[in-house]
Order: C-alpha cells, then sequence, then structure tokens
C-alpha cells in the first residue's frame, strides 16, 4: 500500500481496524486508482472514502460517516468569529512519527491551536505506524484520528473549546436548495439520488438533510431545480438560474462543472499548489441568471485562479501565471 502511494503521489490512511499488513489477491489487469483502492476496501471487509486529499481505509461505517462528520464540524466553525474560524479551518499538514500515541497525538494538536479540549481521556492507549497526509482544517485532522475510536468532535458555541464525545448513530448536514418551477419533481429527484435524505420544503426553497456524499449527488454542479446543460453547440445560451454551492472543494466542483457542461478543462495542481494555491480548499459560491464565464469567474477567481476558454476547452491557471483571461468565443 505504501508503494502505491508514494508512486501515485497520494495519501493513504489505514484505520487502526484494518491489517495493514494483510495479503491481498485482486484479480484483473489494470484499473483507475479509485477502483483500486475500492476493490483493495472490498477484499478487507471495508470501504474506500475520498476526501481532503485523503483515501481512507476503513470498515464501512466508519468510512461511510468521516466525511459528512468533518463537514458538520467545518460548517459549525464557519459560523464562529474570524479569530475561532482560522484556528478550526486553517489547512496544515498532519504527520506523525512511528510509536505515536493518538492521545498524544489529540493533546498536541490542540495545544498547537490554542484550543481547550475534553474527553481526550476517552482515547484508549494505543500506539501508531507513521503517516503523512496533505493540509486539511484542524476539524478534520482531529476527526481523522477520533474516528478510529468511534468518537467525534463537538464545537463548542464561542470555538475556544471542544468535546469528544462517542460517535452519533447518524450524521446529516443542512443544505437549502431552490425548488425549482416544479417543487414535487425536485423532491422526486433528490429522492432518486439520495433515498435516505430528509427533504423539507420551506417558501421557494427545499432543505435537504443528507450525507456529504448525497449532497454532492444531488448538487453536482447545480441545484436539483435547474435544467440540464444545453447541448455541446449552445454553450454560450446556458443560463444558470440559481447556483448555490456551499464548503466544496475547489478540484471536486471544477471536475464537476466540466462533467456537467461537457468542457475539457486542464488544471494543472501542482502548479497551483506551487502559487500558494490548495486544490482542496472548500468554496462557495452563489450565483443568480448566470453565464457559463460567470460560473467560471466565481468558482475560480476568490481562489486566485483565473482561466483561458476556447469553446469549450478550459485552462485553469494561476492569477500570477496570466496577467489577462482570454476568453474565445
Amino acid at each position: 500500500m505504501d508503494a502505491v502511494a508514494k508512486t501515485q503521489h497520494c495519501a493513504v490512511l489505514i484505520d487502526r481496524r484494518i491489517d495493514p499488513d494483510r495479503r491481498l489477491t485482486l484479480q484483473g489487469g489494470e484499473r483507475p486508482l479509485r477502483e483500486w483502492f475500492v476493490a483493495v476496501a472490498d477484499e478487507v471487509g471495508g470501504r474506500a472514502s475520498f476526501g481532503d486529499g485523503v483515501v481512507y481505509l476503513a470498515p464501512s461505517q466508519a468510512a461511510a460517516r468521516v466525511r459528512t462528520i468533518i463537514a458538520i464540524g467545518e460548517a459549525q466553525a464557519a459560523r464562529l468569529s474570524a479569530a475561532q474560524k482560522k484556528v478550526w479551518l486553517e489547512r496544515r499538514l498532519l504527520e506523525w512519527p512511528d510509536f505515536t500515541a493518538p492521545r498524544e497525538l489529540v493533546s498536541q494538536l490542540a495545544m498547537d491551536a490554542g484550543v481547550e479540549l475534553t474527553g481526550i481521556e476517552k482515547i484508549p492507549h494505543d500506539l501508531w505506524g507513521a503517516a503523512s497526509l496533505p493540509a486539511m482544517s484542524l476539524v478534520a485532522r482531529l476527526s481523522y484520528v477520533l474516528n478510529q475510536y468511534d468518537l467525534e468532535l463537538v464545537l463548542a458555541h464561542d470555538g475556544r473549546r471542544g468535546r469528544i464525545i462517542p460517535v452519533g448513530a447518524e450524521h446529516r448536514l443542512e443544505r437549502r436548495y431552490p425548488a425549482g418551477p416544479s417543487a414535487a419533481k425536485s423532491v422526486a429527484r433528490i429522492k432518486q439520488l439520495a433515498p435516505s435524505a430528509h427533504v423539507a420544503t420551506r417558501a421557494r426553497d427545499l432543505m435537504v438533510a443528507a450525507t456529504l456524499e448525497e449532497h454532492e449527488r444531488i448538487a453536482g454542479v447545480g441545484s436539483p431545480g435547474k435544467k440540464q446543460p444545453a447541448p455541446a453547440s449552445a454553450l454560450e445560451q446556458i443560463r444558470i438560474e440559481r447556483l448555490t454551492l456551499q464548503s466544496l472543494p475547489l478540484a471536486a466542483v471544477i471536475e464537476q462543472l466540466s462533467e456537467r457542461l461537457q468542457l475539457e478543462t486542464t488544471f494543472d495542481q501542482e502548479a497551483a499548489r506551487a502559487a500558494g494555491i490548495d486544490p482542496q480548499q472548500l468554496i462557495n459560491v452563489e450565483l443568480r441568471d448566470a453565464t457559463v464565464d460567470d460560473l467560471l469567474r466565481a468558482t475560480l477567481e476568490p481562489a486566485d485562479l483565473t482561466y483561458r476558454r476556447e469553446g469549450r476547452k478550459v485552462t485553469v491557471l494561476p492569477k500570477s501565471n496570466s496577467p489577462t483571461a482570454q476568453h474565445a468565443r
């Protein structure tokens, strides 16, 4: 597993309940890396979670909930004061050496951030092998450790403290979507994409409580009430009536935009990192009555990115590498 992570330049976190030395007997030829990790997880009786630039292999329930737990915590942190918001959401690397005690790791993370954590004693005495994970929020760093002991983090209202508690039975993230011309059709579409989601109508909007993965399926690049993209020959005629994206990774949004709008997008993530831009940073987009170019600008400019577009070919690059964006139609 370590060899795959190094050659493919990805970070792999193996939950403590998965045997890292287990011999695998995967069948078949070459396959996409994501499918390979899914197959590995299946063989060891677990599940693969993909988020924050991390492939997390864990027991099924633990893998299924971790990204939603992180998203809920980050949404809570986003409502705090500017100072506390920075504490919980600032992205930093997470690394530890062999023979690290997870209880001490959590204590050190809290101490470095200047926050008080209660319930640390719930983490059993244990020793872990070394790991190196990409930059992520303090919420995510703590959650990837706590989740392995069926624990989770709850922030105090002022953000100065946090409590470690046993993990809840279910986790749902509430988001708002426009109902569109037909609320009934939008609800039906949501239930088709996320059968377990809770949907409530509120004025002209739909309030949806679901897991993060379900929200990603529901949202795509738009909302349940949004019309399907026009054919490839009519890109300029596409109008986005209303779009709301909340706390989604930049790279994932770019990928979804490309798929839904049938764009041929080139995004050099290494060049972005070299310019100090994190492709996994969480972004928010709020648009009404917008063109495709409006959408691209609203997505990229807050992250210090720009783009060049020639028809459906889009190149995304740091602003520092391109004084002016060129759009040839």
